[in-house]
C-alpha cells in the first residue's frame, strides 16, 4: 500500500505533525493507493473510495474511537427492523392480539419518566404470546387491568398462576342463628 499525506490548506500540518491519538483539528487529506487501483481519501469528516479514478462510496466519519456510522440501506433486514422498533408498531401487534394486551402496553408506557423504556418490557409481553398463547396472554392482561399492575412479571406471573375461582354467592338457608339485615337496622 502507497500512503501520501497532503498538508492542510487551513493550517499547513501533515499527518505527522499532529500529535499521536489526537484527531487533526482541521481537514487533512491523506490519501492511499493499491495496487488493485483502489484509492482511499481521508479527510476529518468523509473516507471516500475510488476504484480507477471513479467514486464508489462516500462515508461520514465518526469523530472519535469506537465510533460507527453505518448507512441504513447497508444494514441486515434483523437490525432494521430493531432500529425502527416504534411504540406504534408494537401497538398494532398488540391490537391484533387483544384490546387488553394493547391498553396494557399503552399504560406502561404512560407511566414511564421516558416512553422509550418501555420499548424492551413491550416486547417481552408480546413474546409472551409465542412462549404460551395469544387467548392466554390476552386472559392475562384482562386480569392485569383489573389489578392495575402492568408490568412485564406481573402479566407473565398471571399467565403462570391460574385465575383463582370467583367465589359465587351462595343463598343464606333459612335458620334461627341467622338475624338478617333487618336485625341491623
Amino acid at each position: 500500500m502507497i500512503s501520501s499525506s497532503r498538508r492542510c490548506g487551513r493550517c499547513r500540518r501533515t499527518a505527522t505533525s499532529t500529535p499521536p491519538g489526537s484527531a487533526p483539528r482541521c481537514s487533512l487529506i491523506t490519501t492511499s493507493s493499491t495496487s488493485a487501483g483502489t484509492t482511499l481519501r481521508i479527510t476529518a469528516h468523509t473516507i471516500e473510495v475510488y476504484y480507477r479514478g471513479q467514486a464508489v462510496a462516500r462515508h461520514a466519519r465518526g469523530s472519535g474511537s469506537r465510533r460507527f456510522i453505518t448507512e441504513a440501506g447497508h444494514r441486515p433486514d434483523r437490525h432494521s427492523a430493531v432500529i425502527e422498533l416504534s411504540h406504534e408498531r408494537l401497538l398494532e401487534r398488540a391490537e391484533a392480539i387483544g384490546p387488553a394486551t394493547a391498553t396494557v402496553l399503552r399504560e406502561q408506557t404512560a407511566r414511564r419518566v421516558h416512553p422509550e423504556e418501555a420499548l424492551r418490557a413491550s416486547l417481552g409481553i408480546l413474546r409472551l404470546a409465542h412462549d404460551f398463547s395469544t387467548g392466554a396472554l390476552e386472559q392475562a392482561c384482562k386480569r392485569a387491568l383489573e389489578l392495575r399492575t402492568y408490568s412485564y412479571r406481573a402479566v407473565r406471573t398471571l399467565i403462570i398462576t391460574p385465575a383463582p375461582p370467583t367465589s359465587t354467592s351462595t343463598p343464606i338457608p333459612a335458620h334461627d342463628n341467622v338475624r338478617g339485615a333487618r336485625y341491623f337496622t
